[in-house]
């Protein structure tokens, strides 16, 4: 139990430092910039909404067929086979659901194309890829 928590606890808060440098620049007189920072991507960028989304598909199935006849053959599959949560089939489609919710929430809501051009726009860019495109097909290779 305790190693489980410890593993989850893990997961959740590792993460790939990408490097960013920002060039220094001249304004008037004075020099700005030149610093080197990262972009934090988390390992798990989608969280627990993956589960939400999941649980809450597999739902509708034993939701509806609340409102069938008991003595209809897909009332009585649904029943068997998605309304206790411990069969075979209910598992590896909750697995599946979970693994698509996951790559669906983060292709959602991290655009490697909007961060990309963010970078170039301030003079950023991660050493050795060059700045816009390249940029952004890295990002989305590493995510």
């Amino acid at each position: 139990g305790l190693v489980i928590v410890a593993l989850v606890v893990f997961v959740e808060q590792s993460q790939r430092r990408i490097p960013v440098q920002y060039a220094k620049r001249m304004v008037g007189r004075r020099m700005f910039g030149g610093t080197s920072t990262y972009i934090p991507i988390k390992v798990n960028q989608a969280g627990v909404i993956p589960v939400i989304f999941s649980s809450s598909v597999l739902y509708l199935p034993s939701l509806i067929s609340q409102f069938g006849d008991p003595e209809d053959g897909w009332v009585q599959w649904i029943t068997t086979y998605f309304t206790a949560g411990d069969h075979p089939i209910y598992m590896i489609a909750y697995f599946l659901l979970t693994i698509f919710f996951t790559f669906f929430y983060v292709a959602i809501t991290f655009n490697p194309e909007e961060v990309a051009d963010n970078m170039k726009r301030y003079g950023g860019f991660i050493p050795g890829i060059r700045a816009g495109r390249p940029t952004e097909r890295y990002l989305s290779y590493v995510l």
